[in-house]
């Protein structure tokens, strides 16, 4: 059956505004750089796993998601027609990536995504984009998580003797309830002055929304210079686990996170400034900073579910639902794990009810879904 308190986050997700655009390439252009990615997941394909479109990787990296994390048409720019995917914290939904070569980044890392966090204001949880991160050992090679009300936001590693990471503020990195292209670089180096050694033993940080940099607000372990953290006085030969990596959770027992994710890459080395301007371009096309600015401002009031006029659905037969509540516009979609032949709007739809005729196969398990 559908979940009255899964409905609303997917929801919320309709009214990301920005319109969908896509790259031209010209003869002169320098080579893509998306295709030099180690792990690509698009999450496109009709269900199952996340398969791995990645050609430079030394296998292929599939996504499985976990515990009914769902798909739905995407809403980011450059992805009309594709999919995205949907995950609820209090499903404690993400998906999995198996530890091996790609995944493992012993030197440089640079990992991107769209992100859209769709946690209420008041929420004051952590919670997870993405980590490679054993809490038992624990040894983070990489990891972001952020919380609402405290304004962090925090790009992070673990070299056995506790976190160290850049703190940036929220509402600069991603906000809340708006698309935002995310990128992240790491690389290990020699911090400059007043790091006193010469030593490859520090870590460079640097975070971009929409390809451009996100001035730092702190360190914890290390010094902020410019746009740029530096970890300092790292165990290097640490920082490589063997645990999975996770998108949408920090472990798969803590810090899940209502968010949609899409088109997820990453890469074996650090991008440059340049190169990451060019990923967001190609990924999300040719959209210009008038768009990017309209899509940041704050978002229209969420939409609340008051109540369903049933909470049922028969197997072989067309069921219509009627859902009542506020703010229920302009574009809803209902998403569960249960196998949903076919979902339609009918007509006459308000903010305040909507109705769905709901057919679901006659080969359908009978059982409770989120």
């Amino acid at each position: 059956m559908p979940s009255a308190r899964y409905v609303p986050a997917v929801v919320a997700l309709t009214v990301l505004a920005g319109g969908f655009h896509f790259p031209t390439a010209r003869a002169d252009d320098p080579p893509p750089i998306r295709p030099q990615a180690v792990v690509n997941l698009t999450f496109n394909e009709a269900s199952g796993d996340a398969l791995d479109s990645a050609t430079a990787g030394a296998v292929p990296d599939k996504g499985v998601l976990v515990n009914g994390t769902a798909r739905i048409k995407s809403p980011f720019w450059g992805q009309s027609g594709k999919q995205a995917i949907v995950l609820d914290a209090g499903s404690r939904q993400y998906v999995q990536i198996a530890d091996g070569a790609d995944v493992d980044r012993p030197e440089a890392v640079s990992f991107s995504l769209f992100f859209a966090n769709l946690h209420a204001a008041g929420d004051g949880g952590f919670h997870g984009i993405v980590a490679k991160r054993d809490d038992a050992r624990q040894i983070t090679n990489y990891g972001i998580n952020y919380s609402n009300t405290g304004d962090a936001f925090q790009l992070y590693i673990n070299d056995g003797a506790g976190f160290k990471s850049a703190v940036y503020s929220l509402s600069a990195a991603v906000g809340r309830r708006r698309p935002v292209y995310i990128t992240a670089v790491l690389q290990v180096g020699d911090a400059p002055a007043p790091d006193a050694d010469e030593d490859k033993d520090d870590v460079l940080l640097r975070f971009y929304a929409n390809g451009h940099p996100i001035k730092p607000k702190s360190a914890s372990g290390g010094m902020v210079v410019d746009n740029d953290v530096w970890l300092t006085d790292v165990k290097v030969a640490n920082l490589v686990n063997d645990v999975p990596l996770l998108l949408g959770a920090s472990t798969a027992a803590i810090e899940h996170t209502t968010c949609m994710i899409d088109e997820f890459s990453l890469f074996p080395r650090a991008l440059s400034h340049e190169e990451v301007a060019r990923l967001f371009k190609e990924v999300a096309g040719p959209i210009t900073e008038q768009q990017l600015a309209d899509d940041a401002k704050a978002p229209p009031a969420g939409p609340e579910i008051a109540g369903l006029s049933l909470l049922g659905l028969t197997r072989g037969h067309t069921t219509i639902l009627a859902i009542s509540g506020s703010n229920l516009l302009p574009e809803p979609a209902l998403v569960s794990t249960a196998p949903i032949e076919k979902q339609t709007l009918r007509p006459g739809a308000t903010a305040e009810k909507i109705e769905f005729e709901i057919t679901v196969p006659a080969t359908a398990p009978a059982g409770h879904f989120p």
